[in-house]
């Protein structure tokens, strides 16, 4: 364990952010906020955290722009874990700067969107909610004081969506066949980005609702739908999605208690 704990390398800390993520997609969640701990401290040790260009100033160009990534990688993890279990984020101290992030020479693009375009694009994301979503989460607190609030909170978040390369948004199921068609690696961005904006703007709205858990409002909206409203699309719009979320739980359900619980309470709510 001294090898990696005790002597930090980008190799160690690019290798704990994917075992991370592997606790994190494999329900372990617990799991995964302590090994993290472990990450960012490591990130911390080997100066990630500060704008290269101060701290290494006769680095190669190259290895500055690694060293950003690989810090944008630990914080962008932090910061949506946080949002997830309702603790503190811990990649809070950080001089470096989006900006400085350019585009390599030989980077493919789609209309704008790159490797580095997601990562600045998720950066600029992960900066407003660790403010305005982790730190209030973490302390139970409200997100928003008031309606006035909440609706100034929405619109900073649009803006930042509005400012994403055109395929980023992209989030209906044609448009990101044709997208997966051309690039998988750009659709796989495309959702990992847009299902952490929409989970936000979720906490946003659902922030009134503390009583019940987040997952469970669109159900309970399904649930108690008014008479009549039979054929509602936005009614139609939710139950659609409460099965096919039923339906990508049950591929796991027989060997996921979690899944398998998921699935017998939203099958209550239809």
């Amino acid at each position: 364990m001294y090898s990696y704990l005790g002597q930090p390398s980008m190799r160690s800390i690019q290798t704990m952010v994917l075992v991370t993520y592997f606790l994190m997609n494999d329900n372990h969640a617990s799991d995964a906020w302590a090994f993290g701990g472990i990450l960012q401290r490591q990130a911390y040790a080997l100066g990630l955290n500060r704008d290269p260009s101060i701290v290494k100033p006769h680095a190669l160009p190259m290895e500055m722009q690694q060293r950003r990534k690989v810090w944008q990688a630990v914080f962008i993890q932090d910061t949506f874990l946080s949002v997830i279990i309702k603790l503190p984020p811990n990649t809070t101290h950080t001089d470096v700067r989006i900006e400085d992030l350019v585009e390599t020479r030989d980077a493919s693009s789609v209309h704008g969107a790159s490797d580095t375009a997601f990562i600045r694009s998720m950066w600029s994301l992960a900066s407003v909610v660790q403010g305005t979503i982790c730190t209030p989460r973490s302390l139970d607190q409200v997100i928003c004081q008031n309606p006035a609030d909440r609706s100034r909170l929405i619109s900073r978040f649009q803006t930042i969506y509005k400012a994403l390369p055109l395929p980023y948004q992209t989030f209906n199921e044609n448009a990101l066949f044709q997208l997966a068609g051309r690039s998988r690696r750009l659709a796989r961005q495309t959702l990992f980005l847009n299902s952490n904006y929409y989970h936000c703007l979720m906490l946003i709205n659902a922030d009134e609702h503390e009583e019940m858990t987040c997952d469970l409002i669109i159900a309970e909206l399904v649930k108690n739908k008014p008479p009549g409203s039979d054929m509602d699309p936005i009614y139609l719009s939710a139950r659609t999605d409460i099965l096919k979320m039923v339906g990508i739980l049950q591929a796991s359900s027989e060997h996921d208690i979690v899944a398998r619980t998921r699935v017998e309470v939203l099958s209550n709510y239809l």
